[in-house]
């Protein structure tokens, strides 16, 4: 994706990896003290698992136990936020998380950054690359067009535990299913 020669674990192995743990810690940390409204659908974990399965396919890996690590790693996040939004519907005037979901796939990911003195957007594209705005007009129609989204999205954060748990126990079943496909192919190099 970024035009790296080499594969998967070369291109980690590259990274400054110390740094990155510290600076993800930091970002978690912020993350879970500020008010966070996410806006998901069905296919939202999709597009990773496609990338993950193709680079898989094109035998990107050196280590094909890397793959199922990453998906271990999203069944972590599904569970982080089941995790939060239990907690959040135990304290029902804890507002600080709000978690959507929208029958309407978006093609690509806004994040907007709302603070009193100036708002900002990152859009994404092509899983690793970005814009970010602090134009005013710019936040502001993101921010209308979010707030519409958000009204024709469900609140799965203060809904009832049964839709939370259809929700996520979707994505798990796709994830465990990459697993599955992941551990099939590995197991039939070896008859």
């Amino acid at each position: 994706m970024c035009n790296f020669p080499g594969n998967f674990d070369e291109y980690v192995n590259q990274l400054p990896t110390n740094e990155l743990i510290k600076w993800y810690e930091k970002i978690v940390g912020i993350y879970q003290t500020i008010p966070v409204s996410e806006v998901w659908t069905a296919n939202t974990v999709e597009s990773t698992l496609r990338l993950l399965n193709y680079h898989y396919q094109m035998k990107h890996f050196n280590d094909k136990k890397t793959p199922l690590l990453i998906c271990e790693q999203l069944l972590d996040v599904i569970d982080t936020l089941q995790n939060r939004l239990n907690k959040n519907n135990l304290n029902e005037n804890d507002n600080q998380f709000k978690f959507y979901i929208s029958e309407i796939d978006v093609g690509n990911t806004f994040i907007l950054f709302k603070k009193p003195e100036q708002s900002s957007c990152l859009v994404r594209l092509f899983t690793l690359n970005g814009f970010y705005f602090s134009d005013e007009k710019f936040c502001k129609v993101v921010e209308h067009w979010l707030n519409s989204l958000t009204k024709r999205a469900m609140l799965i954060s203060n809904a009832s535990e049964k839709e939370r748990f259809k929700f996520f126990d979707g994505q798990i079943d796709k994830i465990k299913s990459l697993i599955t496909s992941f551990s099939q192919i590995q197991s039939s190099f070896f008859l």
